[in-house]
């Protein structure tokens, strides 16, 4: 009996079987490429070289749909079985238009365009650079339901693929599509959160810089531009805590301009606002950086000067009403001068209950009422001095 069908016929279903292998290890090969990380052409890139390296292929490349036009992304030429295969990728180079040749066709129709004699076809184009293919393969890449571009397989020689290779790269190109689709989503999803992130992280600086703007509208004096009350009373209670618990003394000063008053009905209120900046200013020069000064309201302003006693406080409040009393304005033809008069108090000369209570809150009350009895008599014996607030019995 010959045997020689039943050998042909075996070692034909091992050349089968032995394909099939192949074509599930490029599917396999190409559903890991998946999570390589890297950009697109990374990703196609990759992608074809899965493929030429488990199908007996020649040269196969990816054109990628942009507006009406398909535009070369990769291309991979395998002339070197001993060398690896060369990546190529042309941006620019390559185009084909939609329908024009059997790619342009394939992206056009969404179906799969071949070509067994490519010599003898009319339809057929050659890729611009490329050497003429034999054999032609296009299959459309699709993702999201719609065509992406083009997956092409050629070959120099006629009739050299089987109809089982074109199911495999129909297959293949499927898989190929959702990734792409994926890759892009992916993509635009984090383009999406790198701007959202920029966004917030605009916004976030936008409240950062209203509230600190707030704060500081809050608790400064819009004309003079020095603190308030409002900043005044929390600072000044944080400092008189701190004194108590360092056994150090602490003294405030309570200042008025004199006969403002008329300042403001002889010569108008915008005088009166540009005294009140001056001496402002004045003030910031005479007092030190760890003094809290403040507008407390009106034409008065207050200092509390911590770590300073009464030894220390006094030539402040001496050298302030000098400053003053230099101080010059231009009204017309005259000449506007002021002067003031400063109550002070100190913290170690309230009662001795009170200082061993140690409420902040209410050593503050009884210096700035203290402060205020020493500048009722300042104005009392003829203003324009610096009257001290006598010791508690």
């Amino acid at each position: 009996m010959d045997n020689t069908p039943f050998v042909e016929a075996s070692i034909e279903l091992r050349q089968r079987f032995m394909t099939l292998l192949d074509s599930l290890a490029s599917l396999r090969a190409l559903t890991d490429t998946g999570s390589r990380p890297g950009d697109e052409s990374d990703l196609l890139a990759h992608a074809l070289e899965v493929l030429l390296e488990n199908q007996d292929l020649e040269r196969c490349s990816v054109f990628l749909l942009e507006g009406e036009e398909l535009r070369c992304a990769v291309g991979i030429d395998w002339s070197d079985r001993l060398a690896p295969p060369r990546v190529t990728r042309h941006h620019d180079a390559a185009t084909f238009r939609l329908g024009e040749g059997l790619m342009g066709r394939a992206a056009a129709e969404g179906e799969m365009q071949f070509c067994d004699d490519c010599a003898q076809a009319e339809g057929y184009i050659p890729i611009p650079g490329a050497e003429n293919a034999g054999s032609l393969i296009c299959v459309p890449i699709r993702g999201g339901g719609k065509v992406l571009g083009v997956l092409n397989v050629s070959h120099p020689d006629p009739g050299f693929f089987h109809p089982w290779q074109r199911n495999i790269l129909e297959i293949f190109s499927s898989v190929l599509g959702q990734m792409l689709q994926n890759h892009r989503l992916l993509a635009q999803m984090e383009q999406q959160v790198r701007s959202r992130t920029m966004e917030l992280e605009r916004a976030l600086a936008e409240a950062q810089d209203l509230k600190r703007r707030f704060e500081e509208l809050s608790v400064i004096d819009d004309l003079t531009r020095l603190h308030n009350r409002r900043f005044f009373f929390p600072e000044a209670t944080a400092e008189i805590a701190r004194a108590i618990r360092n056994g150090e003394d602490l003294c405030v000063v309570l200042l008025d301009l004199d006969f403002f008053k008329v300042i403001n009905d002889s010569y108008g209120h915008a005088m009166g606002d540009e005294v009140l900046v001056d001496v402002a200013a004045m003030l910031k020069e005479q007092t030190r950086e760890g003094d809290i000064l403040a507008r407390f309201g009106g034409e008065e302003f207050i200092i509390a000067l911590p770590s300073t006693g009464i030894e220390g406080a006094r030539p402040l409040a001496e050298r302030i009403c000098e400053a003053a009393r230099q101080l010059r304005w231009q009204a017309g033809e005259e000449v506007v001068d002021i002067t003031v008069s400063i109550g002070l108090s100190c913290l170690s000369r309230l009662p001795e209950r009170l200082r061993r209570e140690g409420d902040s809150e209410a050593l503050l009350n009884e210096l700035l009422k203290q402060a205020d009895i020493a500048l009722y008599e300042a104005k009392k014996h003829g203003r324009d001095q610096v009257w001290i607030a006598p010791p508690a019995r």
